[in-house]
């Protein structure tokens, strides 16, 4: 099994795209967002090691990835829209964990951790709108020969 970081970004990109709700996925930070939710995917750090001690060529990658997740809610009830971004936090976790080698591209997808770090909810557009963001973070392993 051969993947590249596009290879593997664009695996997460179509599980995370299954997810209800989530109008947008994109693999890089785009200058602008005009659709919410959405989900961006990144590498915060990438970690190449020998698989065995006995078969140098044969690597393991292990790639932190990191899901910037983004929310505009013109709801005018901060209850419900809060709950609904919780909800969808919780769906995008169930499709990670129903999918631990995304498709093949992988040997194993959030399988030690999935961290959440949720922000405090601010008010935009002189209190029309709820801006809710959560960063999730979890490891893919990736095995390469060369």
């Amino acid at each position: 099994m051969t993947s590249s970081r596009k290879d593997i970004k664009n695996a997460v990109k179509a599980v995370i795209g299954t997810v209800p709700g989530i109008k947008a996925v994109y693999t890089n930070m785009p200058r602008q967002q005009q659709v919410f939710p959405a989900v961006v995917i990144a590498f915060d750090k990438v970690h190449e090691k020998a698989a065995t001690l006995g078969n140098p060529s044969r690597r393991h990658i292990t790639y932190t990835v990191t899901l910037y997740i983004q929310s505009i809610d013109a709801n005018p009830n901060e209850q419900a829209a809060q709950e609904e971004f919780d909800d969808m936090l919780d769906l995008i976790d169930e499709a990670l964990r129903s999918n631990k080698d995304l498709d093949g591209a992988a040997l194993k997808s959030a399988y030690e951790y999935i961290d959440t770090d949720a922000f405090e909810p601010q008010i935009a557009g002189q209190g029309q709108a709820l801006i809710l963001r959560a960063v999730k973070t979890f490891t893919v392993l990736v095995e390469i020969m060369g």
